[in-house]
């Protein structure tokens, strides 16, 4: 029955009405009673059926796993499979997201690599005892610790101590980056309980975390092999006091300082005659101030196995102590490299520290400073003519008289030279006639290779040259070395002395403008297109 007058207005239902409108409405509150009641059953009746889904889920997957072939995988197997799939994050920092309102700090590197290491040894039970057995999985730790970083300093050292102790027979490789603004602690300090069990450190650092490691004891670092140490200030300077585990890892074998403060180095030099580093192979020594070389001179008198050395600074502090006047006997040494930016106002002042050196397999010499063209023949005399195939020499004392004679006299001392490069006040020596004594002349095919100069010259570098160049003189000379395969028989490109220039740079000021007009211009555009000479960005302002 429908009242559709009532629906549709506000008219008042009669007493039979009223009585029919209240049985419907108790004949539908019993109808949803009983639909509610069965919609109650079906819910209960479907969370049970989720229950025993799961339960049946759980066994299937737990009895899988009995039968899989991972739990047959033997124990090296799984071990490998560890070390393959954390490879990547030896090196590679993950990147967390942070919700910031600066947009520079919205992706920010995470503070350490540890977490994929660490991940692999908590799957299971079986998975931990493989991975806490697998030294090489904890061999690298790196740290990443910026103002933002979310570790503190005791979390640190718990890492390092963990990976230390897991990562024996082979020692922990730590490379450890602080920014000078992270004030969570000083983590450092672990290396007075663990640094007996690391192989490699490298720190990046503020100068004041270094304060922990003073007084570090002697014998302390007695593993390691490899120290690299890049100071970002020169707040070390107000520390006292020398680090004696640095200084007597005797078996340090690559050591690499970027310092910016004057008596760092002090802290970490051997006091002589101490054998702490007869192990060393190479030293790379940068110094954005001044270093007494003679006390580093001193601390290497035992490095008999030294086969790299560059020594770079801004000038030489020789105010304090006793001046080196022995002579340093490198059997092995095949690169040499020494940088004093400063000149300091003496015509000799470097070579008193080329001169001490011995050094007959020398193979790569790099000098950049003040010194005179004839020490370096004498120094080249002295080492018994070593066979240095790449010689880069840059400044020289302004006082030469004929800098090109000199020059041509140092050349004609390294035959097997492949690399030569040169450059600011050698300039005024290179000039077209040091060109003429490079150019090959005609009917040079047959001659053997001992009667051709710098037969094995490969790549020439001119930089900033102040020499008077001529477009023809350097074409001429780039032509008679260049390769010439025309007229060779397959196989033997290449083989004439001297016909071996691959390369060839010069650095002069507007060099393409005042070229450009020379006749010789067609024959440098040809070199220059296929790709033997090359004009510098700097040189074509």
């Amino acid at each position: 029955m429908e009242f559709p007058h009532l629906s549709s207005t506000n008219h008042v239902p009669l007493e039979a009405e009223s009585r029919h409108i209240c049985a419907l409405i108790e004949s539908a509150e019993d109808e949803q009673n009983r639909v509610r009641q069965e919609l109650d059953e079906t819910r209960a009746k479907e969370r049970s059926l989720v229950k025993r889904d799961s339960v049946l889920a759980e066994r299937i997957r737990s009895l899988k796993a009995m039968v899989s072939a991972t739990r047959r995988t033997p124990p090296e197997i799984l071990s490998s499979i560890f070390l393959l799939a954390t490879g990547q994050s030896v090196d590679d920092l993950e990147v967390d997201q942070y919700d910031t309102e600066e947009r520079d700090h919205a992706r920010l590197p995470r503070a350490t690599n540890a977490r994929a290491f660490l991940r692999v040894s908590q799957i299971c039970s079986r998975w931990r005892d493989v991975a806490q057995t697998t030294p090489l999985l904890w061999r690298t730790l790196r740290f990443n610790l910026r103002p933002f970083s979310d570790i503190h300093a005791d979390g640190v050292v718990n890492l390092i101590l963990h990976f230390a102790q897991l990562s024996q027979p082979y020692g922990l490789e730590l490379d450890f980056y602080s920014h000078k603004e992270y004030t969570r602690g000083m983590p450092l300090a672990v290396l007075w309980s663990c640094g007996h069990q690391i192989s490699s450190l490298e720190l990046n650092v503020p100068g004041s975390a270094l304060a922990p490691l003073i007084g570090l004891p002697a014998h302390a670092l007695h593993k390691l092999k490899r120290l690299e140490i890049n100071l970002s200030d020169a707040t070390d300077s107000g520390l006292s006091g020398s680090i004696p585990g640095l200084a007597c890892a005797q078996h340090l074998e690559d050591l690499k300082l970027v310092l910016r403060s004057m008596n760092f180095i002090d802290r970490l030099l051997p006091e002589p005659p101490s054998s702490s580093w007869n192990a060393l192979r190479t030293l790379d020594l940068r110094s954005r101030h001044s270093i007494n070389l003679s006390a580093v001179y001193s601390s290497l008198q035992s490095c008999h196995s030294l086969q790299q050395l560059a020594l770079r600074m801004d000038e030489v502090d020789e105010s304090s102590g006793k001046r080196f006047e022995g002579i340093l006997r490198f059997e092995n040494l095949v690169s040499f490299t020494l940088q004093i930016d400063y000149d300091n106002g003496e015509d000799d002042h470097m070579m008193t520290f080329v001169m001490p050196l011995f050094a007959p397999q020398l193979a790569a010499l790099s000098l950049k400073g003040t010194f005179p063209l004839e020490a370096v023949a004498e120094f080249l005399e002295h080492s018994n003519m070593p066979p240095i195939s790449t010689l880069r020499l840059e400044s020289c004392v302004r006082g030469d008289t004929n800098l090109r004679g000199a020059l041509l006299n140092v050349l004609r001392r390294v035959p097997l030279v492949e690399t030569l490069a040169l450059g600011l006040q050698l300039s005024p020596g290179v000039d077209d006639a040091f060109l003429r004594a490079l150019t090959l002349q005609p009917g040079t095919a047959g001659i053997r290779t001992a009667e051709v100069f710098l037969p094995a010259l490969r790549t020439l570098v001119i930089a900033e040259s102040e020499g008077a160049l001529n477009a023809g003189a350097v074409a001429d000379m780039v032509e008679s070395r260049q390769i010439h395969t025309g007229n060779l028989t397959a196989g033997t490109a290449g083989t004439l002395p001297g016909r071996c220039l691959e390369s060839m740079t010069v650095s002069v000021l507007r060099v393409r403008r005042i070229w450009l007009h020379d006749v010789a211009w067609p024959r440098i555009a040809a070199l220059e297109s296929a790709g033997i000479l090359h004009l510098s960005s700097s040189s074509s302002s």
